[in-house]
């Protein structure tokens, strides 16, 4: 899946990606004086826009990674050494429970790709959501 079918197809992990990005950047403007007010109050405003995070899952997915790792779920992508040819594959490890895919990929970027779809799965899964009663706003409140 490109980036664009993954936020689509897990809405509520996609909100905790983009919560996320948000904290780091409430992060790195808090200690900058070299962000102005108004972009300041822009990106809270706004958030990180779905098209920038998409081009960054489509060019470089393992970005994503990080993320997974502070909420739990850890990636690797195996080496998997034929003759004559050099192949990836993907495991993924959170609470105890050590999955793995079983198909074998010529690139790095197509296993973790792979991988990065299985984790969102697994977070789209987990994330408690609460309505906030003022606004018809989704709050992502917690990751088992």
């Amino acid at each position: 899946m490109n980036g664009k079918e993954l936020l689509e197809t897990y809405p509520r992990a996609t909100q905790v990606i983009k919560r996320w990005f948000l904290n780091k950047m409430r992060e790195y403007m808090k200690t900058s004086e070299e962000v102005p007010g108004d972009f300041k109050k822009y990106m809270e405003e706004r958030g990180i826009a779905s098209p920038i995070l998409i081009s960054m899952m489509d060019k470089n997915p393992s970005f994503l990674f990080k993320i997974f790792d502070e909420m739990g779920i850890y990636i690797e992508t195996p080496l998997v050494i034929e003759p004559n040819k050099v192949r990836f594959t993907w495991d993924i490890f959170v609470n105890g429970i050590y999955p793995f895919g079983t198909t074998k990929y010529d690139t790095r970027i197509e296993a973790e790709s792979d991988a990065i779809e299985a984790a969102m799965s697994y977070l789209d899964k987990q994330v408690d959501e609460i309505k906030d009663e003022n606004t018809d706003a989704v709050i992502i409140e917690d990751v088992k």
